[in-house]
C-alpha cells in the first residue's frame, strides 16, 4: 500500500464537485490555516478531516488559532501536526508564537515552523527546477504560498500526492474569476505571489517526479 496524501486547497473548483466523502477517505490530508473553520458548512464538496494543518505566521491568524484550539478543541483531534510557515519571523510574531505555543504544549499537538522561502529553494533545486528558484528576500518579487510549501513538503514524505482544491492548475483559472476561496471570500493578490509561475512548477514536477494527480 503507498503512503498518500490528499492536500487541499481553498480555492472555489471544489464547489460543487462532491469530492467530500473522496477527501475524507485518505489516512493523510493536509489543510490550510483560515480554510479548516466553516468546513461542515461545505463538507459535501470539501470534507470535513484534516490530520495537519500549514498555518499562516501573521500575528492576527493566529491569534484567530489560539482562541480556536482553546474553544473548539474536538475540530482539531485528529491533527497530527501543525506547521507554521513563515518568510520573515518578527519580533511581533516571535511574541504571539510564543504565547501560542504554550496553548499547543498544553494541548499536546505536534507542531513546527517552517522557512517558506529556503526550503522550498531546497526542495525545487533537488528536484533540478532551478529555473523556479525564488531570488533572495531583499531582490523577492513574489513569497511562495503556503499551498506550494506544503506540495514540496510532502515530496519526500509521500509516494502519491492528491491535489484539489488548487484554482491556478485549473484550465479554467483566470485572474478575473479568481483567486476567490470555496467559502465565498476573494482575496488580494497584488505582487504577494505569483500563482502561474508555482503552477508551472507544480506542472513540471507532475511530469519529471511523477505520483502528483490533479482532481
Amino acid at each position: 500500500m503507498k503512503n498518500k496524501v490528499c492536500i487541499v486547497g481553498s480555492g472555489n473548483s471544489l464547489n460543487g464537485r462532491n469530492l467530500g466523502n473522496k477527501i475524507d477517505s485518505f489516512d493523510n490530508i493536509i489543510r490550510f490555516g483560515g480554510a479548516d473553520v466553516d468546513l461542515h458548512d461545505f463538507a459535501i464538496d470539501t470534507g470535513v478531516k484534516f490530520t495537519k494543518l500549514y498555518h499562516n505566521c501573521n500575528v492576527p491568524a493566529m491569534r484567530r488559532l489560539k482562541k480556536r484550539l482553546v474553544h473548539d478543541q474536538n475540530k482539531y483531534k485528529s491533527v497530527r501536526e501543525i506547521v507554521f510557515a513563515h518568510t520573515v519571523f518578527r519580533k511581533k510574531q516571535r511574541n504571539c508564537f510564543r504565547t501560542l505555543r504554550r496553548n499547543l504544549q498544553k494541548l499536546e499537538f505536534s507542531y513546527r515552523l517552517g522557512d517558506i522561502l529556503s526550503e522550498c529553494n531546497e526542495k525545487i533545486k533537488k528536484y533540478e527546477c532551478d529555473e523556479f528558484i525564488f531570488p533572495p528576500r531583499e531582490k523577492r518579487l513574489a513569497n511562495p504560498t503556503s499551498g506550494l510549501y506544503a506540495i514540496l513538503d510532502s515530496l519526500e514524505r509521500y509516494d502519491e500526492i492528491y491535489l484539489c482544491g488548487f484554482d491556478a492548475l485549473c484550465n479554467s483559472y483566470s485572474l478575473e474569476k479568481s483567486p476567490r476561496h470555496y467559502y465565498g471570500t476573494g482575496f488580494e493578490l497584488r505582487h504577494k505571489h505569483n500563482l502561474r509561475r508555482e503552477a508551472d512548477l507544480v506542472r513540471k514536477l507532475m511530469k519529471t517526479r511523477g505520483g502528483i494527480y490533479l482532481w
